[in-house]
């Protein structure tokens, strides 16, 4: 079976991010090679951040909040929370909630106002 080559690359991207056990044969065999030589490594990188993406928006509550912690861990300096949109999607009260439960529980630091303001994980050494 061979794809359409009507697939963009970010579709064939999240094919092949899906399918991680899969084989570069089995991958030829399914997408058909000349699709998939237009997918660049690139391509597999924003196609796992799609994903984590579209898992995290259906998260809520302490589940969400634990993913926010995640990011700010990974990001190791003070970020914007248009970084952490970026990267977890959702509406932006959703976020904004997020952060002020884990401020108040003194897990996350803040500094600024506005759009100027800037989060990270409280567990780092000053920053």
């Amino acid at each position: 079976m061979t794809a359409s080559p009507l697939l963009d690359t970010d579709t064939l991207a999240l094919v092949v991010r899906v399918h991680p056990h899969w084989t570069l044969s089995q991958l030829s065999e399914a997408l058909g090679l000349e699709l998939l030589e237009r997918v660049r490594v690139a391509d597999l990188w924003q196609a796992d951040i799609t994903l984590r993406r579209m898992a995290v928006e259906q998260l809520t509550g302490r589940e969400f909040d634990a993913c926010v912690l995640r990011t700010l861990r990974e990001a190791g300096t003070k970020v914007p929370a248009a970084y952490l949109r970026e990267r977890l999607g959702g509406p932006r009260w959703k976020l904004q909630t997020s952060l002020g439960r884990l401020f108040d529980a003194g897990l996350v630091e803040r500094e600024g106002t506005t759009s100027a303001t800037r989060y990270w994980f409280a567990g780092l050494d000053a920053i």
